[in-house]
């Protein structure tokens, strides 16, 4: 769809990825590095869990709208 779309405006669509930096402070990570396998995945899931209700919140209020 979005080729076409592009190629009604007489454009071309083309699909690039380039790395990006991740702005975290080295301190962080060593801190992080330092945690033990099992404290970095419970970190990881309950930032997961975060995002799920972040994401669920924003459903329920465009639901609202």
């Amino acid at each position: 769809m979005l080729t076409r779309l592009a190629g009604a405006c007489g454009e071309r669509l083309l699909l690039d990825t380039r790395a990006r930096e991740v702005p975290f402070e080295q301190a962080q990570l060593a801190e992080q590095a330092a945690l033990a396998m099992g404290e970095r995945l419970e970190l990881a899931i309950s930032w997961d869990q975060l995002a799920g209700e972040i994401a669920g919140k924003a459903l329920r209020a465009l639901d609202e709208r």
